[in-house]
């Protein structure tokens, strides 16, 4: 363990982790994660390549262990917490981030979906706490991976690999082409495809799911498009009087769950 400390607001040593605040995605192929088990799931469960570590002073004593298993090569740079906040540009109250290689999928649609069971695929979900905590729900129930239109956020921003608590970091995805080409494809390989829906026909109570399934959901303030749930057998989940719908995080957990309870 390599420990080389940053007493300079400036120092370009740390430049991936100045002003975490704005919105920048990835900063030339490089994500954040903050935290100590999403630390430990980079370092011990992901198969992303870990670049650099930046903690609190008095983190260093706590999270020895973890750090041990971090390679020689990998630095550690740590700083005391005012100078941390500063650098990051808000308050690091866990006192804990690392960089990790944002490396490209050069994989393709129909290999991913080789030997896949369960798939959930989002279309036009921009906001990274949804997109983490569907990430975090499908990993907890029995999802296999996940499929993103280009029109998604990625789950490698910062904030939705923290509402995923690493799930983001470990359970496979690809992101790639339109949703129209992703349902043609997932048909093509044997899913039987479920679209998310208020107008669906069939209530979640009722549905009876196929051995390989995958579940469909659409952007937060209009779901999917008509024309996309006409090539699907839409689901709803019916409401009582004044709600119209959930959340689309919380109905990606009840549409898991029930898959996984409901298999035909």
């Amino acid at each position: 363990m390599v420990i080389e400390r940053i007493a300079d607001i400036n120092d370009p040593r740390i430049g991936i982790f100045r002003n975490l605040k704005d919105k920048v995605l990835h900063r030339e192929g490089q994500f954040i994660i903050e935290g100590k088990f999403i630390l430990e799931t980079l370092i011990m469960r992901s198969k992303y390549q870990i670049l650099s570590v930046f903690i609190q002073e008095d983190r260093i004593l706590p999270l020895e262990t973890i750090l041990a298993k971090i390679p020689d090569d990998i630095p550690i740079y740590v700083a005391e917490p005012e100078m941390m906040a500063a650098i990051a540009g808000f308050d690091v109250h866990r006192g804990i981030l690392a960089a990790g290689r944002a490396q490209s999928t050069l994989i393709n649609l129909p290999t991913y979906l080789n030997a896949k069971h369960a798939i959930a695929v989002l279309s036009n979900i921009a906001n990274p706490d949804n997109v983490g905590a569907i990430f975090r729900n499908a990993a907890g129930l029995g999802i296999d991976g996940i499929v993103l239109d280009i029109q998604c956020c990625s789950p490698l921003y910062r904030k939705a690999i923290r509402v995923s608590m690493g799930a983001s970091l470990v359970l496979p995805w690809i992101q790639t082409g339109s949703v129209e080409d992703v349902v043609q494809q997932l048909k093509a390989d044997g899913f039987s495809v479920y679209a998310l829906s208020l107008q669906g026909s069939v209530k979640i109570e009722n549905a009876r799911f196929a051995a390989r399934s995958a579940f469909l959901f659409g952007e937060e303030a209009h779901g999917l498009p008509i024309s996309i749930q006409a090539q699907c057998q839409a689901i709803t989940i019916p409401m009582s009087a004044g709600t119209d719908s959930l959340n689309v995080a919380a109905s990606s957990a009840i549409v898991f769950d029930s898959a996984r309870r409901g298999k035909s």
